[in-house]
């Protein structure tokens, strides 16, 4: 079942971890004839129509249930007319615009970019999701092994694989390093909302600017606050009032910060699906500062980084304190990152994710959901 029509589903052409993970799947040399349809434009977009990739824009939208609701005849008909294979659905918002549209004659996957547990999927929403939206789908792809461990067992009869997102690691793999002297520089990326903690990062600084056993920090935050976090990203600019921390704004080519930057400062209060950004920091050798739980420990492995315990500034603190005050001890957990994050090359990455694609869509066929539950989960490590 080689050379299948593979759609994916994306709400948003706004760049995310999701969105530019897609981007490089389109690019990628494939077994596959990968393309996309998105419910909404963005940066994203414009960008790939420009490169000539294989993209479509919706007439949906993607800005309310409602709105999918009363559009999921339409978006039936636009993948319909693409002729897939197979649909993927790209995170949970696209999976209840392909749920509610009901495509047919086509297997449908959800790529879950997000985990199921409770912590990060509460209340009501995750109700809907477990018994109304999720169910419909033939197969699910995981970012990770640890996402893949939390889809509950209400959901075991479908098929889950897990497809390590492409992250764009190959330039930094070859890339050589910034040297310099005087300050430590850390570094934080990523979507500034709380539960990501670049306010940690910036509390940080704060309890080392005031250590006078550590040497000279500066901060560099780069991302840029989503639709309801502009109150979150005024905060921590008046939290960081005086302190030496800058704010680059999202950055759309950032691979020239994990060149320069000593230490990546991977802060989210709750576990991480994956962590691209942990990925690209580990492949250009920077020393990786991240929790001991989620998805990105795959990367890491138990000595590719330094861990503390999430959503806790004084294990935080600790974990950078010891990488800031020992150079010798950077240099060797950046050695070692770069080692581990070589497995996640884009044309491993990829042909993972084809892999995944196609042993689902040949499960969906047979009108079966008896598939080995161990190919997929095998570590890229």
């Amino acid at each position: 079942m080689t050379g299948l029509a593979v759609l994916h589903v994306d709400p948003s052409g706004t760049p995310g971890g999701g969105q530019l993970g897609l981007a490089r799947v389109l690019a990628g040399a494939s077994g596959h004839a990968h393309s996309a349809l998105f419910l909404e434009g963005g940066p994203v977009v414009d960008d790939l129509e420009a490169a000539g990739a294989a993209v479509r824009r919706s007439a949906v939208g993607a800005s309310s249930v409602g709105r999918l609701v009363l559009g999921s005849r339409t978006l039936r008909g636009e993948i319909e007319a693409a002729r897939p294979d197979v649909v993927v659905a790209n995170g949970l918002r696209a999976a209840v615009a392909v749920a509610l549209a009901r495509p047919r004659g086509v297997t449908t996957l959800c790529y879950l970019r997000m985990d199921l547990s409770p912590a990060s999927l509460g209340g009501v929403e995750r109700q809907v999701a477990l018994r109304a939206v999720l169910p419909r789908f033939d197969g699910f792809l995981a970012n990770s092994r640890w996402t893949a461990g939390t889809v509950p067992a209400r959901l075991g009869g479908v098929p889950t694989r897990v497809a390590y997102p492409v992250c764009g690691l190959d330039p930094l793999l070859a890339a050589e390093r910034t040297t310099h002297g005087g300050d430590v520089r850390l570094l934080f990326v990523g979507k500034l909302a709380p539960w990501k903690g670049a306010h940690l990062a910036v509390d940080l600084v704060r309890r080392l600017t005031g250590d006078g056993a550590v040497p000279p920090v500066h901060l560099t935050v780069a991302g840029a606050p989503g639709p309801a976090d502009g109150a979150y990203a005024a905060g921590l600019r008046a939290a960081a009032e005086g302190l030496p921390v800058t704010f680059a704004g999202h950055v759309p080519r950032p691979e020239g910060l994990f060149t320069s930057h000593d230490v990546l400062l991977h802060t989210t209060v709750r576990p991480e699906p994956f962590g691209q950004v942990v990925a690209q920091a580990a492949a250009a050798g920077m020393a990786v500062v991240t929790s001991a739980v989620g998805g990105q420990v795959e990367i890491t492995g138990p000595d590719g980084a330094a861990y503390h315990e999430a959503g806790r500034p004084e294990s935080l603190a600790a974990a950078a304190r010891a990488l800031c005050v020992n150079p010798e001890r950077r240099a060797a957990l950046g050695r070692r990152a770069r080692d581990r994050a070589s497995a996640f090359t884009d044309v491993r990455t990829l042909r993972q994710l084809d892999d995944a694609v196609e042993e689902l869509a040949r499960g969906a066929s047979a009108g079966s959901t008896d598939v080995d539950s161990d190919r997929g989960w095998r570590s890229a490590g």
